[in-house]
Formats: structure tokens, sequence, C-alpha cells
């Protein structure tokens, strides 16, 4: 008699290998350090901006009166700092009955699955940042676009994905 166990689809297979595939983190401008760290204790934070004057000074002959100094303001501006929590929780179902990522006999850890929930955890933290961070530098740009509206230019740029479509894109820059 034939045993139906004994047939391959009941047997285990060997694991050859595993893949664990990570997510892109984008840290260009916390790698160009455009943001230091500073840590505070308060949820406010206060900068205090000196906008002084640098001017190219005009030559004159001798014996004639100088230029008058200008003097720059200061202002106070307030930011306040956000609060973005995040939590997470490690529930019996993720650790309990399962393999071992990577192993074929070994079962998963609670250690395991708490270090995976934490990367996970700063992973987001640290894309939430980047994004904050390049929002920041938008509104300085935008800021400085306006400031400089005399010399504002339009620009046509020609992108073709493929030889049949064709778009086009204007950038305003400054």
């Amino acid at each position: 008699m034939n045993n139906p166990f004994l047939n391959p689809g009941f047997s285990m297979a060997s694991l050859t290998a595993a893949i664990n595939l990570i997510p892109n983190r984008y840290g260009r401008l916390e790698a160009l350090n455009l943001f230091p760290a500073k840590p505070v204790r308060t949820r406010q934070i206060i900068v205090e901006e000196y906008a002084g004057r640098l001017n190219l000074l005009p030559t004159k002959p001798p014996g004639s009166p100088g230029t008058m100094g200008e003097r720059g303001k200061r202002k106070l501006r307030s930011f306040v700092i956000p609060h973005i929590p995040h939590d997470d929780v490690v529930l019996p179902e993720e650790v309990q009955g399962i393999r071992a990522f990577g192993s074929e006999t070994e079962m998963e850890a609670v250690s395991g699955v708490l270090a995976r929930h934490l990367e996970t955890m700063r992973n987001k933290h640290a894309i939430t940042l980047e994004h904050l961070r390049m929002g920041a530098l938008m509104v300085a740009s935008s800021v400085t676009c306006s400031l400089n509206s005399r010399s504002r230019r339009r620009r046509s740029i020609s992108i073709l994905p493929t030889p049949t479509a064709r778009s086009r894109v204007t950038a305003t820059t400054c």
C-alpha cells in the first residue's frame, strides 16, 4: 500500500537563504548637518534675528562728506517644537510558535521582535525629521524667492520619458 505521507508534498523543505528587504532611509540633509542638533528642555524656542546691512561704500573725492551708517533691525521668532509620538506593541502572536527569521529550527525570541519594532520606529522618526528639514528649506527658499522677485525668471525643461511621450515642466528660479 502507498503511504501518502511519504509524498514530497508532506516533507520539510530546506531554507537556503533569507532576504531582508530594508526600506530606503533618506538622510542627505542629516548628512549635510544643515540643522545641527541642539537639545532643549522646553516645548518652545525663541530665535533672535539681527538683520544687519552690508553695503559697498562709494568712492568720493577727498574732503567730501562720508556716507552715514545704517542700522539693522532685530526680530524675535518663536517656534513650537513638534511632539511626534509613535507607539508600538509586541503581541504574543508575533512570538509564540513563530520560526526565527533565516532559521530552520529556532523559534522567534522576544528580543528579536522588539529590536525590529524599535528599528522600524527609529526609521519612521528619521524620515519624518528629514521631511520636516526639507520643508524648512522649501519655506526658506520661497522667502528668498519672494525677496528677489525682480530677478525671477522662467525656464522650460523638456522631459522625455519615452520617445513617443512628451511633457513640459515649467520651473521658477530665483
